[in-house]
């Protein structure tokens, strides 16, 4: 059975009960630091074009953008904010991943759950929690020689040939976890949740040629993946299907897009127990993580 079957368990069954305390509270400082980092990007090139035309668009009133009193549809509310939060690279990254989570995950989650109602803030932290534990599992799947059992292996991961590639692994990974979190915060079962996976999966994509070209098309990735997995969802919730093993079938998200080079151990390693937030960390400078050793070098230079 494909393992996107046991994830979708996973967002069913797990509550904030289960929860490590560790992973609750990373994950608080994840959505002030999401609201943080998108107040910064709110002015960023781009930004101000994106929510031109997605108040343009108008629709109905469900969801809010930061700092703006129109509310507009919830796929396009996230969409707005998870595209300001990224758009200057603060945002928290997950080093082994080689990606940025909670820019997916928050905004997904913000605007599902003002668009439902009455979702406690249990819940809340729940879903967000979830989603990020599956877009870390997702990229770091891919590395080899990754080992989640093994921190002293971490490291390797990080100088992994995938890079190279050229994905965007925020925004391709971002497609399957902003889904399953929706879903979570929607009461999705089983059928409905693995539909929302397919669903999603036939849109998932990232590259990393808007990076090297300086383009802003980079910073919209995130957005792109929120929108996306909401609808998913939402779609799913009316009983829309999509393809049953999107992870490891023949067309699958693992041999379509990596060639079948993947670790099915890191994939669902302590599933439901393990939560790969508690490797996310908040910035300390406002930066690319990458360019990071250069100011802990230099300030140790100078201090």
């Amino acid at each position: 059975m494909d393992p996107i079957y046991q994830f979708a368990e996973n967002f069913i069954h797990i509550n904030y009960a289960d929860l490590p305390r560790e992973a609750v509270e990373v994950t608080k400082k994840e959505v002030l630091d999401l609201w943080g980092v998108a107040v910064a990007g709110f002015t960023a090139p781009g930004v101000q074009e994106l929510l031109e035309i997605i108040t343009d668009w108008g629709g109905k009133e469900e969801s809010s953008i930061i700092l703006c009193k129109q509310k507009v549809p919830a796929p396009m509310a996230a969409q707005m904010n998870a595209t300001m939060a990224h758009a200057l690279d603060y945002d928290d990254v997950h080093d082994a991943a080689v990606m940025h989570p909670g820019v997916v995950m928050i905004p997904a989650c913000m605007a599902v759950a003002e668009r439902k109602g009455k979702v406690s803030g249990k819940e809340f932290i729940t879903a967000v929690a979830l989603g990020v534990d599956m877009i870390c599992r997702l990229a770091l799947a891919a590395w080899p020689g990754y080992d989640p059992s093994s921190p002293e292996k971490k490291e390797k991961a990080f100088q992994s040939e995938r890079v190279k590639q050229g994905w965007h692994l925020t925004a391709l990974t971002g497609y399957f976890a902003a889904t399953g979190a929706v879903g979570k915060l929607l009461g999705l079962d089983e059928e409905r949740m693995v539909n929302a996976f397919g669903i999603a999966y036939h849109q998932c994509a990232g590259n990393l040629q808007g990076k090297i070209d300086g383009a802003q098309t980079k910073r919209m990735g995130p957005g792109f993946s929120t929108r996306a997995g909401i609808a998913s969802a939402l779609m799913a919730e009316k009983g829309m299907t999509g393809a049953k093993n999107c992870l490891e079938g023949k067309q699958g998200f693992y041999n379509m897009y990596f060639q079948g080079g993947y670790d099915a151990k890191t994939l669902t390693f302590d599933l439901g127990k393990h939560f790969e937030g508690v490797n996310v960390s908040i910035k300390p400078y406002p930066c690319c993580r990458g360019i990071h050793n250069y100011i802990d070098a230099t300030l140790a230079l100078v201090i």
